[in-house]
């Protein structure tokens, strides 16, 4: 009887000890369009701005699951032509269905001379409410995505963003 009633102790007192919580990716799909904006260093930054939508088939409990995004990023020129982008620095901002905000400071690089920017960073501060809290990671592709800074225009893209929970 006694060893019986030990071993209900240690099972009721494991049954209190928190569950480890494992990170989740979630991965969005992106759509949506980038506008280049061409200007004089000395009167603004030149870069792009994309906006669009993002949608998930499936999520985890508490993450939304659709979205509208918008990338605001600055150019990184490629120090021998000033009209070749190697990358880009900025901000991702989600407003969620659910009425949340996600927002992450990003860094983005092409790769291979493609037209996709690959984009990788942290959710910040600015975050409310949202499953996605500062620090956890984000990243993203942007395909089709134009590499000529100096040419002014608007085109279609498509993607991923993908954000990990804790």
């Amino acid at each position: 009887m006694r060893t019986h009633l030990t071993s209900l102790l240690v099972v009721l007192a494991g049954a209190s000890v928190p569950v480890a919580v494992h990170a989740t990716d979630v991965v969005y799909a992106l759509t949506g369009s980038a506008t280049t904006i061409v200007c004089p260093p000395e009167e603004c930054t030149s870069g792009v701005t994309t906006t669009g939508s993002l949608t998930a088939g499936s999520v985890p409990p508490g993450a939304p699951t659709a979205g509208d995004f918008r990338l605001d990023l600055a150019w990184i020129l490629q120090p021998t032509d000033p009209c070749r982008a190697r990358g880009a620095d900025g901000t991702l901002t989600i407003n969620w269905s659910d009425g949340t905000i996600t927002v992450a400071s990003v860094t983005g690089r092409f790769r291979d001379s493609k037209p996709a920017l690959f984009v990788s960073g942290r959710v910040g501060a600015g975050s409310t409410g949202s499953i996605y809290q500062p620090g956890d990671p984000c990243r993203s592709v942007v395909n089709a995505l134009p590499e000529d800074p100096c040419v002014a225009g608007t085109v279609a893209v498509t993607g991923e963003v993908e954000l990990r929970t804790k």
